[in-house]
Order: structure tokens, then sequence, then C-alpha cells
């Protein structure tokens, strides 16, 4: 499910030569074939699986190109609708500042500019400052050309480096696979926040995308612990995720660096419902759990969940 390098160059030919009244339009419904289409290897053999499996690398594209789809739907008043974003962000303002994140890892990838954002505290204010400077003035269709060109520029050197390389993304130190897969929360979260602002329906993404997005959440899941204070030393959960994406059990310690035991709290939830949850798109009050077990023991691993949101 992943590009080849020759579809990277076409993607970027026909971005650079389209008219700019109608990017992303001109280009969506050939990004998403492309994307979706399956044998077409990466340029690193890292993202070549043997079993079919899909990559952080194709879920990110894929998840890019239904964002541009959706882009290329929306009216002239549409852009100008508040978000639940940062205070009631417009919906242009939010592209915006997904230009400032694509612009960011480019450069903690070496293919750009750094820009100085060392916190999650930075991410709404340093990124959109960086896209805001070139791009303040610019009408919808302008900052949606420069997202998806920062984008395209992401998927392809991405696709170069492989999946192993570590990179930085603010205080979350990790690889190039693992951080695809916060961009794809962070993708899709936007699509929906777009999505709310203009009334339409939610993405509920495919169940490959949920499965990955789900396992590889509940494999950070003791780090995310850590990273909002709420470790529970010596103890396990269990969670039963179902619906799409679903119909699997991980169990995960409560600590880092401790292996799991038996569980003391079992947590039956949807996939999707997770990964709204770990999104700050749903909270804890909301999500429709099902439990067994140490009941004090809830709060602390929903908020570990969560804990890697980036607003």
């Amino acid at each position: 499910m992943d590009m080849s390098t020759s579809e990277l160059v076409d993607v970027g030919l026909d971005a650079m030569s389209a008219d700019p009244a109608e990017l992303p339009a001109a280009m969506s419904a050939r990004i998403l074939g492309a994307a979706q289409a399956t044998g077409r290897p990466a340029r690193h053999s890292g993202w070549a699986t043997d079993d079919g499996q899909l990559t952080s690398h194709a879920t990110f594209i894929t998840t890019v190109a239904e964002l541009s789809q959706l882009l290329s739907t929306l009216a002239p008043a549409d852009w100008m609708q508040p978000t639940e974003v940062a205070g009631g962000m417009s919906v242009r303002d939010l592209v915006l500042h997904l230009v400032g994140v694509e612009r960011y890892l480019l450069g903690q990838l070496g293919r750009a500019d750094t820009i100085d954002a060392p916190t999650v505290e930075h991410h709404f204010p340093v990124l959109h400052a960086a896209a805001s400077a070139d791009l303040g003035g610019a009408d919808a269709p302008a900052v949606a050309r420069a997202w998806w060109l920062a984008a395209m520029d992401l998927v392809a050197a991405t696709a170069e480096i492989g999946p192993d390389q570590a990179v930085t993304y603010h205080d979350l130190a990790g690889s190039v696979g693992g951080m695809l897969v916060i961009r794809t929360f962070e993708v899709w979260t936007h699509d929906d926040d777009i999505r709310r602002a203009v009334g339409l329906p939610l993405n509920v993404l495919d169940d490959a995308r949920l499965s990955l997005m789900s396992s590889t959440l509940m494999g950070v899941l003791p780090y995310g612990l850590a990273r909002a204070g709420t470790v529970q030393a010596g103890r396990t959960v269990r969670f039963d995720l179902t619906g799409p994406g679903g119909g699997a059990a991980f169990v995960a310690s409560l600590s880092p660096d401790e292996p799991p035991g038996d569980p003391d709290l079992v947590i039956e939830t949807s996939a999707l419902d997770l990964c709204r949850l770990a999104s700050n798109r749903m909270s804890i009050d909301d999500i429709d759990v099902r439990i067994d077990g140490d009941r004090s023991l809830l709060r602390p691993v929903l908020v570990g969940a969560g804990a890697f949101a980036m607003d």
C-alpha cells in the first residue's frame, strides 16, 4: 500500500503544475487511488512487509489523501467556520497549522530549516507562526496547496528514510514509523474537526487503520501513564477492543519497564472510541466501557491513553 518513488514524483509534478484554484481537488482522486493500491514498494526496504500488513507510511498517505479530498469539497464560507480547536480556530487557520506541523517535521528529519519547538506547549503557537510567516495573508486555496506540498514532501522524505530512523516530535523521542502513527492520529482528528465545523459526518476510518492505531497505542500505554503522571506500579490492565479495528485483546503493564502480570482491570471498549479518546476528542466520562476488576485503575489508565494527544 506504499507509493513508489516514481508515483511520489508524479504527485509532486501534479501539485506544482496544477492551477492553485483547483487544488487539492485536482490531485485528490489520483493520490487516494495510489495510496490504496497494493504491491507498490516504498523506496526504503524497511517499509516492505512479508505478511501484507498495513504500514504506518501507507496509513499516513491514505489519511492525508482523505483530508485533501475533504478540503476539495469545501465552499468558501466553510473555510471561515470555527472549529473546536484552540478556542475556535477557523478551518483555514487549522489547515495553516497543519502546514506548520509538516514543515516542523521536515526540519526534524533534516529536510528543511529547523523550527525550535521542544515541548508540546509549542505545538500550536510556534508551528502556526511558522506557517503564518509566509502564508498569513494567503487565501484558502493557497493554504491548501501549501499544506499538500508540505505533506507530500514529508511522505517522500519518510519513504526514503524508512521506519527505524530516530526522530523527536517535540518532547517525544521515537522512530519515523511511530511518528507517522502519531501524525495519522493528528490528521484524522483534524479531518473530523473540520467535518464537525461544516456539519459533515465524521470519518470512522477502516478496520486496518484503526487496528494499527489502537495496537500502537496499547504498545506505548505504560509510557503514556508515565507521561501523564498516573503510573500504577505492579498493576496490569487488559483491553478487549470491539467494533471496527477491534477483535483483539491487549495486556499492558501500568508502569514502564515492568512486565505485565495477571490483569487487575479488564476494559472492554470499541477501538474507534479508544482512538478518539487518545486524540482528545472524547472525554473519559463519555467513553462507553465495560470493566471488570479494580475500578480505581480506570481513570489513571484512560488518562494515560490520552497522554500523547497534541491538543
